[in-house]
């Protein structure tokens, strides 16, 4: 939250204020040297002189014309509106006998008048009146309008001046704005990783800071969607790869069956089951997509048994399935009563993906080797084979990705050395110590 002080309305009105009192400032200081330059320019001013001295020979023309005296107010006054002077007096000795600020006083007795010493620009004339010669002291119009134009001339620049200083105390801020607009531009553009600029401690600040939370949550958010269409395209790879696997071996024992290859009753209901077991592995690897969505990935249901109980049954099945495919299997196992903790339908699909590579990529001239691997805190279980020549099929690497996930699920490790002729995967299950 912006505090008070630095709030930009108080800014905004700290600006307005010192702008002011400047402009003020220099208005004084012009209207002191405005003045006494006019007082210059109209005391040596042979213009204005001449001006005067003709508005003076139109009012004695006037005066004798009219008959008038010095002290007939209503005649003067007449003339003075006509002729449109600003100001008028008339003085005879120590008296004003007229003046334009009061046309109907009587007359005024004055101290000193001093005849042209007061006013230097020769503004006393002296006129015959009716009732004998009198002072008159005239300001025109047109002195007036210097004055008024000096005045304004002094309006405008003290304005000029307020306008100048006030933007350049908020040009800072209009920078600053003008920066935050170019960046909103790059961040339109797409370049999210792009930081606004924070600077100050005002409201425009609190902006950017709240742009660069909403550039971050949004930037986030597009990882976090890249992300999820990632790991969902890579559910498709794994959960069609897995279940091809089982699809083969139930396509290959419906074919056995339809085609009677099976030496005896019991052979048969031995097919039967294997194709039940692995319609059953299907449907479950098809409810895995709904686990995988949820992110119950990493929490997959493990159990603990020995490694006997957990190994026996499933490599069995896999020697005697290789087997019926023409690959010779050698097996270098010690059944110990050690136990570990899996997950049966990760081991079950780590089986899988390992068969399947085996038929798709072994040599079957040659011996597949499976050994286990006995050591004080882990149990390896080995899968050796020679890699059949001239294969035109590359391999995708999806079942040693899955295998290697799977195994990490349960605290484990795959391992894979692969030479010219030779390839070897590894399973590393640690034992339980209980």
């Amino acid at each position: 939250m912006i505090k008070y002080k630095h709030s930009m309305y108080l800014q905004l009105v700290v600006m307005l204020l010192v702008s002011f009192f400047a402009a003020a400032a220099l208005f004084f200081v012009l209207t002191i040297l405005g003045d006494e330059l006019t007082y210059q320019y109209l005391k040596d001013s042979r213009r204005i002189e001449a001006k005067n001295n003709a508005a003076i020979g139109q009012l004695q023309e006037y005066v004798e014309a009219e008959n008038i005296a010095a002290d007939d107010e209503e005649a003067l006054f007449r003339w003075e509106m006509k002729e449109k002077v600003i100001f008028l007096e008339v003085y005879r000795e120590d008296q004003i006998l007229y003046s334009s600020f009061d046309p109907d006083a009587e007359a005024v007795s004055v101290l000193s008048i001093g005849s042209n010493e007061y006013f230097d620009f020769d503004h006393y004339y002296t006129l015959r009146f009716a009732d004998g010669d009198a002072e008159v002291y005239l300001y025109g119009s047109h002195q007036h309008k210097v004055y008024q134009g000096v005045q304004i001339l002094e309006f405008a620049l003290s304005f000029l001046a307020f306008i100048i200083i006030f933007l350049i105390g908020i040009h800072r801020i209009i920078r600053y704005i003008c920066k935050l607009r170019d960046e909103i531009e790059i961040l339109e553009g797409g370049n999210l990783d792009y930081e606004i600029t924070v600077q100050g401690k005002n409201e425009l600040s609190e902006l950017a800071s709240s742009l660069n939370s909403m550039r971050a949550s949004f930037s986030e958010q597009i990882k976090t969607e890249i992300s999820l269409r990632k790991e969902n395209k890579d559910l498709v790879s794994e959960v069609s790869h897995d279940i091809r696997t089982p699809l083969t071996v139930l396509l290959l024992y419906a074919e056995a069956l339809r085609h009677k290859k099976y030496k005896d009753q019991q052979q048969m209901e031995q097919y039967i089951q294997r194709i039940d077991d692995k319609a059953k592995q299907i449907q479950k690897l098809a409810d895995s997509i709904f686990e995988y969505s949820l992110k119950e990935k990493k929490t997959e249901a493990k159990t603990s048994d020995t490694f006997k109980n957990v190994f026996f049954g499933i490599l069995s099945e896999m020697v005697e399935y290789l087997q019926e495919q023409g690959h010779e299997v050698k097996t270098d196992i010690v059944w110990k009563q050690a136990r570990l903790c899996v997950s049966e339908d990760h081991i079950r699909r780590i089986m899988d993906n390992i068969v399947s590579n085996i038929c798709k990529y072994a040599d079957p001239e040659r011996p597949v080797l499976i050994q286990a691997l006995w050591e004080q805190a882990a149990v390896s279980v080995r899968f050796s084979n020679f890699i059949r020549k001239n294969i035109h099929e590359a391999g995708t690497k999806i079942g040693i990705k899955n295998i290697t996930g799977m195994m990490e699920t349960m605290e484990g490790e795959c391992r894979v050395e692969q030479s010219e002729e030779e390839f070897k995967l590894t399973l590393v299950f640690p034992l339980r110590q209980d």
